[in-house]
């Protein structure tokens, strides 16, 4: 079984932000719970703490932008890359400015820190998510085709193509067989790129305002005149004269893979992917799409994939135990009223179970001297079982609640006494959006206590300070 990773002591990194040109400090510190990759910008009121997930971005401009509470968290592909290239599934990540530093513009920066503070594993089975069918998304700029496909695989695997059809950038093409033995070496190294006859344009729109030659790769395509050579220093901020290399390449820095700019784009593609919220298994193929399409790729991933655990769990083991279980519900004593779980197929079914004693407090004041439980408390446990399978569709659960909206055909079939031991069963019926039904069953020794059917929906969970 393959378990969760985070990292065994925190770890920082400084620098100023591409677009921002803001100086931050970014630390990576360990999460020891069950609650996926989070940003905190520790510079805003309250410390605005933004989840690493699909439903958090705003903007793809030259970058994907989260934003929550109208805090936003600017250019997070290449940290996010880093943390997915190395497989680790918690993390809390401190920004004390709106950007990640820029570096060089690569993921090294981040992989080298993460892998000085350590990655452990966690005593919790690592999820994934898999395709049970192709998705693919496609759409034109520029009169260029820009196009991505995943298929349904056992593993992760990325076959990435890019062809501007501009004579300093010849047809590339990467492949990545495995993150865990490429990324670091393979892929994580490749700066960023831009084309020079964007680099007026960009500035304009007030973005790269922290780029310069030390942090990203120019391609000249453009025949510049000496004069126009003399304004490039001005826009890059130096005071030599700028030189256009052999290669086609602003400045004369050598590259440091033949084919880096088409291995950039890939890292970019893993770190739009990460915001799923976890691993995904599929055959990605990917040409010169854009931070927008790579958003539009993950969203529909989102929409149709499969969340599994990473090995089959037996049903007369536990899914997920008390602890799991005051991670994902709000609920407290005396109304928390599920022990564990014993078995759970994220989108179709769960079973959960209640362990009835006599020290429950509702039998000193329900049917004195002939201790029943009463009937809605058992609908209360199948709820709680319900919102348990409803959390487990998403990702971020410990950000969200389960709200439920009706109950219908209610029945009660058997008493329900001390020393009983309740099995929920429920399933999903229908699910729209973050709303759905879900039909309910109880039972003692296999025999059928209690039925209803559900409606339920996911809210943002409200958290007291």
């Amino acid at each position: 079984m393959f378990k969760q990773r985070t990292i065994k002591k925190s770890a920082s990194v400084t620098g100023i932000g591409l677009h921002t040109g803001s100086e931050v400090k970014l630390t990576f510190n360990p999460e020891n719970g069950n609650g996926g990759i989070r940003f905190i910008r520790k510079d805003s009121p309250g410390s605005i703490e933004i989840p690493a997930d699909i439903d958090y971005v705003v903007d793809t401009t030259r970058g994907t932008n989260l934003e929550k509470d109208g805090i936003r968290v600017h250019t997070v592909e290449h940290v996010l890359a880093a943390v997915a290239g190395l497989g680790i599934d918690n993390l809390i990540i401190e920004l004390d400015g709106p950007e990640p530093p820029i570096c060089d513009g690569s993921a090294a920066p981040f992989v080298n820190v993460l892998l000085e503070a350590g990655i452990i594993e966690q005593n919790k089975p690592k999820v994934y998510l898999e395709l049970d069918k192709p998705v693919l998304y496609s759409e034109k700029e520029d009169g260029l085709l820009k196009e991505l496909v995943a298929m349904p695989a056992d593993d992760f695997h990325l076959t990435y193509m890019v062809d501007y059809q501009k004579s300093n950038l010849s047809s590339q093409y990467t492949v990545v067989y495995s993150l865990e033995d490429e990324f670091a070496t393979e892929i994580a190294p490749a700066r960023t790129w831009t084309f020079l006859s964007d680099i007026k344009t960009l500035r304009e729109r007030g973005l790269i305002k922290g780029g310069s030659l030390e942090s990203a790769i120019v391609i000249a395509d453009l025949d510049l005149s000496d004069g126009e050579l003399d304004e490039l220093k001005d826009l890059f901020g130096v005071e030599d004269r700028i030189e256009l290399g052999e290669n086609g390449i602003v400045g004369t820095q050598p590259l440091r893979f033949d084919n880096e700019p088409c291995r950039h784009k890939a890292l970019d593609l893993i770190g739009d992917l990460a915001l799923l919220g976890a691993p995904l298994k599929a055959q990605i193929f990917g040409a010169r799409s854009s931070h927008s399409a790579n958003i539009e790729l993950v969203r529909r991933i989102r929409n149709v994939c499969v969340k599994k655990q990473s090995e089959e769990v037996p049903s007369s083991e536990k899914v997920l135990d008390i602890e799991d279980i005051l991670e994902l519900l709000p609920h407290r004593y005396p109304f928390l009223l599920i022990d564990r779980v014993i078995d759970m197929e994220p989108g179709k079914r769960v079973v959960a179970l209640k362990n009835v004693t006599f020290n429950e407090p509702f039998f000193s004041g329900h049917f004195p001297g002939h201790p029943v439980m009463p009937g809605v408390l058992i609908i209360e446990a199948m709820a709680q079982a319900g919102g348990l399978l409803l959390l487990n569709t998403i990702d971020n659960p410990q950000s969200k609640m389960a709200y439920f909206m009706g109950i219908d055909q209610a029945r009660f079939r058997k008493l329900v006494k001390p020393g009983d031991q309740i099995r929920l069963e429920l399933e999903m019926l229908r699910m729209r959006m973050q709303a759905c039904k879900m039909e309910g069953r109880a039972y003692v020794d296999d025999e059928l206590v209690a039925e209803a059917g559900l409606m339920a929906m996911i809210t943002d969970r409200e958290i007291s300070k």
